[in-house]
């Protein structure tokens, strides 16, 4: 079971742009937002913010479209087994996950906050009590908020990076200088005492001064007197303003020291993430110092008890129990001094805090290779025990459907409603080999990720058919304008487009699918391999259908050339094709320069992008059907091709 808190869903309504429809949304280690521009991916953000309380709800935020309902943060989220102040009572399991579900509430009068639990008996929010009582308590027990908007100032940037690394100082300073006994708390207040030294000798001149006021004074009011004191408080620090003003950031480059404002956007962004995860584990160490420390306190208590209650019992039998017990505690005392620099990931302890990076548009000011370094990193950080990432992109980089624990969402904009659509990496099962097939193709395809940012996907075979619709698409730009283009995702082999498929559907988008049918059999007269995948496809396909997701499906008889471009056939009837790395410029100039075979695939393509175009039938014997195409095929052109013809 999990040793962290950890947020496993989330539901908003009446805030931002998000109405009383509601907008809810599950994560696991790592949650990407994608969505066009004003569809709501910033305030899923901020509403964790606002539920935990880092920033306060302002009439601004409450969503125009809003009903007579509270503006309101719904949040499920995982607490450990032994977290203090959290009764069972409020746990309800939801398999390895012990969730305690909460409302945080804003009126739509006065903007005022309240929270509630819901009771699991009652299986509805509790009106008399609530999880740790103290809306402070509870809060202290959640991920911890940190936000980095696509909009701030570096300044502001900068300064909460040094106060993140430079706060667990001022901490130890206040503590020390709070101990009356310390060194620097002794300095202080000699200091203290030196300064008053020119008070002193400005004395008699302090007396002349208020002598002359009250001369002046009694002339008008004779019976009223001014008195006059000078005097100097204690000389007091401020450790946290004091290391902010003498601590800055610079760059090195070679023998090259560059100041953090020097630096541009990118670099400084980035280096605020990294010192996130750092400043996190400084903070968790101290907490479990600290944590140590009390045990360790409250332990040498009970033996100092204990020591007491013996001078006060006569039988040796008891005076014997109190030492076994007081020998016991030294042990326990012992144990906990060897492990105090214990390290963060060796320990359960249920008491250390988790945290939320809520992250907008991270590929921001980034060259390209900082961004795939970005994206690398960020999937790495949700993987640490103590981190959650939250972040919203317009960048296909960032997301990565392959890595386990992640969590897409896609926020459209219907009608003024944002409707999610999900993807859980962990609910799609590939086997070995499609994982292979899919990573190798997601390094050279962004097109694969692509597919979750909202135009219509069209899953293609490969570079013939993207070439041709690609240069249709460029010819006729106001037919098909590039904001509402289509996404051509080329699985670069029959064999990955079920995988693609599986993706889609765990989606819940509608799609394309267009692929060769291919010959039945190969040069040397054997079965073709190409030729039985249809019937994987076919299948994957009605699976998919079979969950609701509407899939238009189209084969290209036999393959997508020969179905657009003059066929070349020899005297003994055979096909004679054009090798590989001609097919590709051949397709794309008969395109560009024969518009008979520009409008054929444009017939084509008119016919994949349109959503109402028909699904049209998958058959249960495919294999019949593709057989009697293929022989309509060969007759019409005279054919003799014993690739394309079955015994």
């Amino acid at each position: 079971m999990l040793k962290r808190s950890k947020l496993v869903r989330m539901r908003v309504v009446n805030i931002g742009c998000i109405g009383p429809e509601g907008l809810t949304i599950d994560l696991d280690n790592i949650l990407c937002i994608v969505g066009a521009n004003n569809s709501g991916k910033s305030t899923l953000l901020k509403a964790y913010e606002l539920a935990v309380g880092t920033i306060s709800f302002k009439k601004e935020d409450r969503c125009q479209r809003a009903d007579e309902s509270p503006s309101s943060v719904e949040i499920w989220v995982h607490i450990p087994d032994g977290t203090k102040n959290i009764s069972d009572d409020w746990k309800e399991e939801e398999g390895d996950l012990k969730l305690v579900r909460s409302i945080w509430e804003w009126s739509k009068d006065d903007f005022k906050k309240t929270r509630k639990t819901w009771d699991k008996e009652a299986q509805a929010y509790s009106e008399t009590e609530k999880a740790s009582g103290l809306d402070t308590v509870f809060t202290s027990k959640l991920p911890k908020p940190f936000r980095i908007g696509s909009l701030e100032n570096p300044e502001t940037e900068h300064k909460a990076l040094l106060t993140i690394i430079i706060q667990p100082i001022a901490e130890q300073l206040k503590r020390i200088m709070n101990d009356e006994s310390s060194a620097l708390s002794k300095l202080l207040k000699s200091i203290s005492a030196e300064a008053k030294g020119p008070v002193d000798e400005h004395n008699n001149l302090i007396q002349t001064i208020k002598g002359d006021l009250n001369k002046s004074h009694n002339e008008i009011f004779p019976n009223l007197s001014i008195d006059l004191n000078v005097g100097i408080g204690d000389i007091k620090i401020d450790p946290l303003a004091e290391l902010l003003k003498a601590s800055k950031f610079k760059f090195k480059e070679g023998c090259d020291e560059i100041d953090w404002n020097q630096q541009g956007t990118g670099s400084q962004r980035a280096l605020f993430w990294a010192m996130m995860q750092v400043r996190s584990k400084l903070a968790t160490s101290q907490e479990l110092v600290k944590l140590k420390s009390k045990q360790i306190e409250e332990k040498l208590k009970a033996i100092k008890k204990l020591t007491s209650e013996i001078s006060k019992i006569k039988t040796a039998q008891k005076i014997q129990e109190k030492q076994d017990a007081i020998a016991l505690l030294e042990n326990e005392i012992s144990l906990l001094r060897e492990t105090e620099t214990l390290s963060i990931n060796d320990t359960d302890d249920v008491a250390l805090p988790s945290y939320m990076l809520l992250i907008d548009e991270p590929e921001i000011a980034l060259h390209p290779n900082a961004v795939r370094a970005a994206s690398k990193y960020l999937y790495s950080l949700a993987n640490d025990p103590s981190w959650q990432v939250m972040l919203t992109t317009h960048s296909p980089i960032f997301i990565n459907p392959l890595e386990k624990h992640t969590t897409i969402v896609r926020i459209d904009r219907s009608e003024n409603n944002p409707s999610p659509k999900t993807y859980i990496s962990d609910k799609v099962s590939f086997s070995e080999e499609e994982i292979k097939n899919l990573k190798m193709l997601t390094r050279f395809d962004l097109n694969l990720a692509e597919m979750f940012f909202g135009q219509h996907p069209i899953i293609i075979e490969g570079d013939t058919e993207f070439a041709a619709f690609e240069a249709v698409m460029n010819k006729n730009p106001v037919k098909y304008p590039i904001s509402s283009r289509p996404i051509l995702i080329r699985a670069r082999g029959k064999y990955t487009i079920p995988s693609l498929v599986k993706m889609l559907t765990h989606f819940k988008v509608p799609f394309t699918v267009l692929h060769d049918c291919d010959s039945i059999y190969n040069n040397n007269g054997n079965k073709n391999n190409a030729w039985t995948a249809n019937l994987t496809i076919n299948q994957t396909l009605l699976d998919s259908r079979s969950q609701g997701v509407k899939v238009i499906h189209r084969i290209s008889i036999p393959y997508f050339e020969y179905a657009h471009i003059p066929l070349e056939v020899n005297d003994a009837g055979e096909l004679i094709e054009s090798t590989s790395k001609d097919k590709l410029y051949e397709m794309w100039s008969r395109v560009h320069f024969d518009l008979e075979v520009e409008n054929s695939v444009m017939e084509v393509l008119d016919e994949l992008i349109n959503i109402n175009s028909p699904e049209e039938t998958l058959y249960d014997d495919i294999e019949s059907h593709l057989v009697e195409q293929i022989n309509e095929w060969t007759t019409k052109h005279s054919l003799k091709d014993k690739r394309y013809i079955k015994d």
